[in-house]
């Protein structure tokens, strides 16, 4: 009789949804729309490259509604040529599509270059062995983009280059310096 009742109980409550604490991946609660983010990536690269290939392991947007940092990359890498991304910036400077919660966005608030190599007008080829590093948070003067659910909304980050230089001829080591001082997020 009395594991009639609790099924019954637990039935019941399955039926109105009472109790239940299902969240999906991205942190939303299970059945809250998600929106779409469309990223990219850009720069006003030195004369001096012709090339230079970033390669991201972390790209985190902040939801200023929720509170939380979402991990778009979330254990993928994505690899942008910063000086086609200048001349092509919705082309070549495209990350990816990602799926967000709905709520207000205020920017990047933290990233992290897994690996730089770069050419030089001179052609050498360098990697600079400092990375990875780690940068954030990149944000704009308030909101940057609201997502509503269902929602699309795209998100352009301008990463300044200083210079690139290979210390060794022929292109080993090198150092590619950004300006993260001068770092920008808006919607596009």
């Amino acid at each position: 009789m009395v594991w009639s009742k609790l099924a019954t109980l637990a039935a019941l409550c399955a039926v109105a949804g009472v109790g239940c604490a299902d969240r999906s991946t991205s942190g939303e609660p299970a059945g809250t729309a998600s929106g779409t983010l469309s990223l990219y990536v850009k720069d006003a690269p030195p004369r001096t490259l012709s090339a230079a290939r970033v390669t991201f392991s972390e790209f985190r947007v902040h939801n200023r509604t929720t509170g939380q940092m979402i991990d778009l990359l979330a254990g993928r890498e994505a690899t942008i040529d910063l000086v086609k991304a200048h001349d092509d910036p919705y082309g070549a400077g495209y990350v990816g599509n990602f799926s967000v919660p709905p709520g207000e966005y205020d920017g990047v608030g933290a990233l992290t270059v897994k690996t730089v190599s770069f050419t030089t007008d001179t052609n050498f080829t360098c990697t600079d062995p400092r990375f990875p590093m780690s940068a954030g948070p990149i944000t704009g003067p308030a909101t940057v983009l609201t997502m509503s659910p269902n929602g699309a909304a795209s998100l352009v980050v301008d990463l300044p280059l200083a210079g690139g230089t290979c210390t060794v001829p022929g292109g080993v080591d090198g150092r590619l310096e950004f300006d993260m001082t001068r770092a920008t997020c808006r919607a596009r």
